[in-house]
């Protein structure tokens, strides 16, 4: 359950994202007190966050639950009725924000499916 960049500047790429994350230049995002990062829409940051490791050719965000239901409810929808949309909200959104600001270090991008 995560996004896994695959690059050779893993730790000039993290520092950029959160730099960029707390002075707002990236400001669709936040940063939470425990280090991780969520979507700064009201709808969906409470529910989780990307916990991020750096290793030697990888950026890797972790997806976790910060809720212990908090994954499927999104707008009224119970965990049964919405599972998956909340998952693919994060890893999409971290995505295309990624790319988008920092293609030129970025080999490749892997998000990996919601184990159940």
């Amino acid at each position: 359950m995560s996004v896994i960049i695959r690059t050779n500047y893993p730790k000039r790429i993290l520092s950029a994202f959160d730099k960029d994350v707390t002075s707002q230049r990236v400001d669709t995002w936040i940063k939470n007190s425990n280090g991780s990062f969520s979507p700064k829409d009201h709808q969906h940051m409470e529910f989780a966050g990307f916990y991020p490791t750096v290793n030697a050719y990888d950026l890797t965000f972790q997806f976790k639950h910060t809720q212990p239901k908090g994954i499927g409810i999104i707008a009224g929808a119970s965990e049964d009725e919405n599972p998956d949309f909340t998952y693919a909200y994060y890893h999409g959104h971290l995505t295309s924000t990624l790319l988008y600001h920092y293609s030129k270090d970025i080999e490749g991008v892997l998000s990996t499916a919601l184990k159940r």
